[in-house]
């Protein structure tokens, strides 16, 4: 006893290793250890050791001890450790119990062990290479571990665990198809007896749930793993996504249809005449001219068909399906040649030709397209043998064909459509087959393949095997290769598309397949297919002894081949010949072999990846990757693995990508420059309808007597605080367009009044530029309508607003109004706003209703706006369920067209004119514009006035003596004043001197009456109407000259002594404001509407001719900064002293700073307040201050 109890007390002080003494017979506790109680907490003397430690007794020492006195076993998982050695060794406990002493410590690796444990890394580290899921499992304990795990499913699935439960969560990603086929496969159960069956690598393909919601295809495959240690049994579970060969197998699959197809391929063509046509666009005629040989003469036969695209569905001779591209190709629609089938005279089934034609032009509108038929017939033919021809060539070379023969039964004969095999075989294209089939045997066949290879290739066989079989005969046997070596050929045959007189043949190369099922290791399998797969060239190199050796993939498996150069030579050979020279000097920085092992070492996943252009099989440079992995480390050795990569096609995408990515950056870039442009110019367009609105407030202040003046001030106020309001709406309209929030208005409204207020608008805009303006409103358009004035008025004020800005001088604008057709209470109304100005580029016309987009100014205009407008047009047009649409050319001119769907109320009545003597009064019309005089007369005829109307002065006079002559003298005449040759003021005078004071002179202008009264009332005019002209327009006229009304008065003068100033201001209202309040101060003032016209004018004027120079800002074709520099470097004494104040909307200090240092004297803000004007122009006109000080 006192023996047991000190060797108890030596053994309670290793605490490193569990040690416990069991009698022999009933496995009884009879001792432990510390360390054992720690393990197992409940451990008492008594205690069973398999009741103890039950579930993990499978790999117990003490099963298979037998007669030995010690024996030691491996145990996994154990409750001592993940790997733990046990050691049963036979004793007597005291001196009458036998008894095993049992010791529990860690497991110490053998050197065989540990080579298999490095083997077992590098090969799953490989493997997590290649897969995006890689699982080693212990089927015997029911384990698992993941080594990699890229989660593309929804599922979590645990790193380590119970392997019936991660197939569980598996496959509840699973599509509903493959949920069972997945369990049944994948089952533990089911692994282990296949394992024991010999089925070492089991397989299946599934449709996986990824993390985008959609399911993939995934290629799930199991393969057993040798134990050499003990009887678990182990596997490697490996996955990953397979869906771009599924997509290839449905390609192959399409392809092996066409296999079955039969190649006829037809060399032989007839060629025939061309046929050469007229076709007359206006006519709709069509004239074919057709050679023919007659009686041995050839001549000439034509042909003509009338109405040929109007009866083409009815004349039978271009085949249905190519109706359309014939009436394309006659009228103009498409320049291309095309190709159709039609019928001739001589033939009665359809015939490809190739119809070519060139169309002349008359007008600018297709006249006649002169071409010519050319049957194409055979050339189709050829082309669809072709196709068929290389559909089966690609199907083979994608199969990996070596042979394909097309065996014609009856006639014993074959011919070789594609054929890869060596000079060796010497086989000729066509020839008899069974002698080929003989010699062929005899040549190339392995000797014990060569009597299988005869007789199942012996042509009545072949038969009598195709008779059988549904769909194809099958030979395996090995056949010589290029190469010398005998390989592995699959012969297949077939009756080419079900043709029985003829039989397809393929040989097709399967060695890898034969040999694959020969491999002994698993993993080196796995690793050869892998690597073959996914890189071209694999090395193993040691950075220490600078050896480096390709790692080869082929029949034998896996080969470590030495390349009989160190590893700074292969290096040094690569950067000279194969890396692109851009990146020698950065690849040599890269490959530094005293560098590489600090970089892997500061990668977390121990290894890094080079990227650059390479070329290896030709002179094109690909991006190849340069991955350089870790693979083992000693005192004498540094391994690293080198995989090199083709990614030129990745690196093409992503450069795609990023070029995509850059010009979304570009469009968000010129989407801001637009919207600031649009702030800048906003701070000038709000400000102008502003000036308008106070100058015209001042001057109507100023003439409070007269209340024609005051009306016409009113109006224009109006007019401006209207469009003052519809800019400041533009932003609010757009964003309540884009939210939805925009509500059109249905309401009664005038229609006539409000094409009267915007014609009275753009009337005298018009005129100030020169342009000519007229409104042509349908007869007995209804006066009254259901709808959205305001929308509709913000419309045509849009359009005939960038009419007016973009014509040049002597141009004209037109607004036409019409009914189009009418369903039920609701018609659709047709504008048209047109203008013969500088026409909208094809570019532009493109993108003219997108959001801050305004037309080029590479022409040198400066376009004002927000770049709003069309778009707020386009979509308050579509809101009123109508539609717009534009037709522009350079050069040419634009028009708009704009059809709104209208409740329009009751025909307008014709105007009375309201008194029995008036309404016999005989009228005449003279203006140079035919429309202009047939409107006007229209009008007079609907109030019962008779009119006579002429386009000239002479013609004026000549009808007015024929009528004093006749006692038939005119009672009113309506007078253009800018009529070319003799102008309205001259002919009132001379109209006055001819027929006296009897006949009304009324003068039609779209200029102020203002500007022309004093000369008026000289000449004799009387009265005055503004265009375009209108029926309220002609009656108030009438009735004021009946009534006599007396004329505006002149204007007050004030303080200043007729200086004169250069106003220099392209709005019209704006310089009608200031020339005004100019002019009611006592100075004279000279207009200019552009800069250049500003510097021209003071170039041309006498020294000191002006005295103050005002300047607007933002000025079409040259802008106020620039002709202030001009006018500054002019080479003359008062180029330097003339003030220059500027005029602008721009508000901010550093504009006011930027005009100083221009060389401006002032700045005035936009609108302009008199008061600040007058005292500036005092200070430097009579105080003598180069400043102005306001």
């Amino acid at each position: 006893m006192l023996y047991l109890e000190q060797l108890e007390k030596i053994l309670n002080h290793i605490t490193s290793i569990g040690i416990y003494v069991v009698r022999r017979d009933t496995h009884e506790m009879l001792y432990f250890n510390e360390r054992v109680r720690a393990v197992a907490p409940d451990v008492r003397i008594g205690s069973v050791c398999h009741e103890l430690w039950a579930g993990t007794c499978s790999n117990c020492p003490l099963l298979s001890i037998g007669d030995q006195e010690s024996h030691t076993a491996v145990s996994y998982n154990d409750p001592f450790g993940e790997m733990v050695d046990i050691t049963a060794t036979k004793m007597m406990w005291g001196e009458e119990i036998p008894a095993y002493i049992i010791t529990v410590g860690p497991h110490t690796l053998t050197k065989r062990e540990q080579e298999l444990e490095w083997g077992r890394r590098r090969m799953l580290q490989a493997l997590s290479c290649v897969y995006s899921m890689v699982i080693y499992v212990n089927l015997t304990r029911n384990s698992f571990f993941m080594v990699e795990y890229e989660r593309f499913d929804t599922k979590q699935a645990p790193d380590e665990g119970n392997f019936d439960e991660l197939i569980e969560i598996g496959a509840q990603t699973m599509h509903p198809d493959f949920r069972e086929q997945f369990k049944n496969t994948f089952s533990r159960k089911r692994l282990l007896e296949q394992f024991a069956k010999g089925e070492t690598n089991i397989y299946m393909e599934h449709r996986q749930l990824g993390d985008d919601g959609e399911y993939h295809w995934t290629m799930t495959r199991v393969v057993q793993v040798e134990n050499p240690i003990n009887n678990d049994v182990l596997e490697i579970t490996l996955s990953h996504n397979i869906d771009r060969e599924k997509q290839l197998e449905e390609k192959l699959k399409v392809q092996h249809e066409m296999e079955r197809e039969r190649i006829r391929y037809q060399t032989a063509v007839e060629s025939t005449d061309e046929v050469m046509f007229e076709y007359d666009v206006a006519e709709d005629l069509f004239t074919a001219f057709e050679g023919i040989v007659q009686d041995g003469a050839r001549r000439t036969q034509r042909m003509v068909l009338r109405g040929y695209l109007e009866r083409i569905e009815t004349l039978g001779i271009v085949h249905p399906d190519y109706f359309d591209q014939m009436r394309c190709k006659l009228s103009g629609r498409t320049l291309d040649d095309v190709e159709i089938r039609m019928k001739t005279p001589h033939t009665q089934e359809y015939r490809w030709f190739r119809v070519h034609g060139n169309m002349v032009y008359e007008n600018n509108r297709p006249a006649l397209v002169i071409g010519m038929l050319r049957d194409i017939t055979h050339i189709k033919q050829l082309e669809l043998e072709r196709e068929s021809l290389e559909r089966i060539c690609n199907f083979t070379v994608n199969q990996d064909y070596n042979l394909v023969a097309i065996i014609e039964v009856p006639t014993e004969t074959y011919a070789i459509r594609f054929c890869s095999l060596g000079p060796i075989y010497h086989i000729p294209h066509a020839g008899a087959y069974p002698e080929q089939v003989a010699r062929i045997a005899q040549l190339a066949v392995y000797p014990d393949d060569r009597g299988e290879f005869i007789s199942q290739l012996d042509l009545p066989t072949l038969i009598s095997h195709l008779e059988q079989s549904d769909e194809e005969c099958r030979l395996y046997c090995r056949i010589l290769s290029n190469d010398g070596a005998f390989r592995w050929k699959r012969v297949r045959f077939t009756y080419y598309e079900g043709d029985q007189t003829h039989i397809l043949l393929t040989i097709q190369d399967v060695q890898e397949v034969r040999e694959a099922k020969d491999r002994e290791l698993v993993s080196n399998r796995i690793f050869a297919t892998a690597f073959r797969d996914l890189y071209d060239q694999v090395f193993e190199a040691d950075l220490i002894t600078n050896e480096i050796h390709e790692i080869i993939c082929d029949e034998d498996g896996i080969q470590r081949v030495p390349t009989g150069r160190t590893l700074q030579e292969v290096i040094d050979y690569r950067c000279e010949h194969l890396i692109h020279p851009d990146f020698r000097r950065q690849y040599m920085q890269e490959m530094d072999m005293d560098t590489i092992p600090e970089r892997l070492a500061n990668t977390a996943s121990s290894y890094f990846e080079i990227q650059r252009k390479t070329t290896f099989t030709s002179d094109l440079y690909h991006w190849y990757s340069i991955q350089l992995q870790f693979l083992s480390e000693s005192q004498d050795s540094y391994k690293i693995m080198l995989y090199m990569r083709d990614i030129d096609q990745t690196r093409r995408e992503d450069e795609r990508n990023k070029r995509a990515l850059r010009d979304a950056l570009v469009l968000a870039r010129d989407a801001n420059r637009a919207k600031t442009d649009f702030i800048s110019r906003m701070s000038h367009d709000i400000r102008t309808p502003m000036n308008a609105i106070i100058g015209m407030t001042t001057i109507a202040a100023a003439n409070l007597g007269n209340k024609a003046k005051i009306s016409d001030c009113l109006q224009k106020i109006d007019v401006s605080a209207k469009f003052l309001l519809s800019l400041i709406n533009d932003i609010l309209d757009m964003s309540k367009i884009e939210s939805g929030k925009v509500v059109i208005a249905r309401r009664e409204f005038n229609f006539h009044r409000m094409i009267h207020g915007i014609s009275s608008v753009f009337g005298q805009q018009a005129a100030q530029k020169h342009l000519a303006f007229n409104v042509y409103l349908e007869e007995n358009f209804p006066l009254t309508c259901m709808g959205d004035e305001l929308r509709i008025n913000q419309v045509l004020m849009n359009l005939l607003g960038n009419a007016v800005k973009f014509t040049p001088e002597g141009g004209r604008v037109s607004l036409r109004i019409e009914r189009k057709k009418a369903k039920e209470h609701i018609t659709l109304v047709r504008f048209e706003v047109e203008d013969t100005g500088i026409g909208i580029s094809p570019e532009f016309q493109k993108r003219i209703f997108d959001p801050f987009e305004q037309e080029s100014a590479s022409s040198g205009r400066v376009f004002e706006g927000t770049g709003l407008g069309m778009t707020i047009t386009q979509n308050l047009v579509l809101l009123m369920d109508g539609r717009i649409s534009l037709e522009s050319e350079l050069g040419q001119g634009t028009r708009f067209i704009v059809e709104l769907p209208l409740e329009l109320g009751e025909t307008a009545e014709p105007v009375a004119v309201g008194s029995e003597s008036i309404g016999h009064l005989r009228v005449l019309i003279v203006d140079d514009d035919v429309i202009t005089c047939e409107h006007t007369q229209t009008i007079l005829l609907h109030m019962g006035l008779e009119s006579v109307w002429v386009t000239s002065g002479e013609q004026a006079l000549r009808e007015l003596r024929e009528a004093r002559a006749k006692n038939q003298n005119y009672d009113v005449a309506f007078i253009d004043w800018k009529i070319p040759g003799m102008d309205g003021l001259e002919i009132a005078r001379r109209m006055r001197e001819l027929a006296g004071p009897e006949t009304l002179a009324i003068i039609m202008s779209a200029y102020d009456w203002a500007q022309i009264e004093t000369e008026a009332r000289a000449a004799g005019v009387d009265h005055f109407i503004s265009k375009p002209i209108f029926p309220e327009s002609v009656h108030n006229a009438l009735s004021r000259a009946m009534q006599d009304a007396p004329s505006a008065q002149e204007p007050d003068s004030f303080q200043f002594c007729g200086e004169r100033i250069l106003l220099v201001e392209d709005n019209e209202i704006n310089m009608e404001i200031a020339r005004t309040l100019l002019e009611m101060q006592g100075l004279t003032v000279d207009g200019a509407c552009n800069g250049q016209e500003a510097v021209d004018k003071f170039q041309a004027s006498e020294l000191g001719y002006y005295r103050v120079i005002l300047m607007d800002i933002r000025m079409p074709v040259m802008d106020g900064v620039t002709a202030t520099q001009k006018i500054r470097a002019l080479p003359r004494a008062d180029a330097e002293t003339v003030p220059i104040i500027a005029m602008t909307a721009n508000a901010f200090q550093e504009d006011e700073e930027f005009a100083a240092q221009m060389g401006m004297n002032g700045y005035l803000i936009k609108p302009i307040d008199t008061k600040s004007l007058f005292k500036g122009l005092n200070q430097l006109l009579n105080q003598g201050l180069t400043q102005m000080y306001i």
